[in-house]
């Protein structure tokens, strides 16, 4: 009994080496097209006129097709190339402040639009990371971010802790807000539950408190 009993857990140890082994290479196979991908000219949406800049001179943002993608930069609709059957996955866009609208989903969620509103600086490359509640069904339930691929600093949108909360996160997230005298938008960006959207009471708080 004690035999057959060490033999299972054998072929079970072996059975979860195999599917480790599947799941990192199928996650090094996804990683491996999308870098492939990047590398086409056709992927890459030109925010700017005239002819091509160098890297130096444009900020370059990266993104996934899912479950999110960009949909709208500026203002204006990210058109999907007549030649190709993918979307765009990253940008060319010149330096300063910049509206890129993204449209994500999660498990069994229908899709929201998020703005993030960043300033973009030229040189750099950025990228967004994404994160979701299970059945999110609102943008508070999403932490998607811009992130400086160099400083790997927070540029713009919602980092991934705030999707997890406790009444002290709170009331550390409303005196940081204070200290940064933050605006509205900033506000709900970054404040995650209890509060679903800016409600009076917050921001007559975040008002009195401005010098």
């Amino acid at each position: 009994m004690r035999r057959s009993f060490t033999t299972d857990n054998k072929l079970i140890r072996f059975g979860l080496g195999i599917v480790t082994v599947l799941i990192a290479l199928l996650c090094s196979g996804c990683t491996s097209s999308i870098q492939k991908a990047r590398e086409d000219p056709s992927k890459i949406y030109r925010g700017y006129d005239g002819p091509k800049l160098p890297k130096e001179e444009v900020a370059t943002v990266w993104w996934h097709w899912y479950p999110y993608t960009a949909v709208s930069i500026d203002g204006n609709p990210i058109i999907i190339p007549s030649r190709s059957k993918m979307r765009f996955l990253g940008a060319e866009l010149s330096p300063g402040p910049h509206t890129i609208r993204v449209s994500a989903r999660a498990i069994k969620s229908v899709p929201v639009a998020i703005d993030f509103d960043v300033d973009l600086s030229g040189g750099n490359v950025y990228r967004f990371e994404y994160k979701s509640r299970l059945y999110a069904t609102e943008p508070v339930d999403y932490a998607i971010s811009i992130i400086d691929a160099e400083t790997e600093a927070l540029v713009a949108g919602r980092p991934p802790e705030v999707l997890k909360w406790s009444w002290s996160d709170w009331e550390r997230a409303l005196q940081r807000l204070k200290r940064d005298l933050a605006t509205e938008k900033q506000t709900i960006e970054l404040i995650s539950k209890p509060v679903r959207h800016m409600c009076d009471n917050i921001a007559a708080y975040l008002v009195s408190v401005r010098p």
